[in-house]
């Protein structure tokens, strides 16, 4: 039996979000450690570990009508997700909130060199105020 698109999105999604977690786990595992800092290997693991978060999390937040990410698996499936948002007190307001400012920084820094961000890349994340428990 073939899954349909809508099936292959919601694993592939559901795949990114717990790559993410990890992630995230292991950097406040490294933070608690206060390792990031002391040697370049700890600092190296640290920065891809945030990257890859960072990655999979605009992966599933990406907007794009030709995405089978969130949105598609939303527009599919709105009475549904909006019912197990409000089972977890989570906000759809929120999660756009979060979207957007995932754009910000994938169309800034993270996958394109804006001529003007170039300058400051720390002003496109201080200006997308995107906080790692957000995610």
């Amino acid at each position: 039996m073939t899954q349909s698109r809508y099936e292959r999105a919601l694993i592939r999604n559901l795949h990114e979000i717990g790559a993410s977690i990890f992630d995230r786990r292991a950097l406040i595992g490294i933070e608690a450690a206060n390792s990031y800092h002391a040697w370049d290997f700890f600092r190296v693991v640290y920065y891809a570990l945030f990257n890859d978060m960072v990655a999979h999390c605009m992966r599933v937040m990406d907007r794009n009508s030709q995405s089978a990410s969130f949105w598609y698996i939303y527009r599919c499936e709105q009475p549904a997700v909006d019912a197990f948002l409000k089972s977890k007190t989570m906000y759809l307001s929120i999660i756009e909130s979060v979207s957007e400012k995932l754009k910000h920084v994938r169309d800034k820094t993270h996958f394109h060199i804006d001529r003007d961000a170039v300058k400051d890349p720390r002003s496109v994340w201080q200006a997308a105020d995107l906080k790692g428990n957000e995610l």
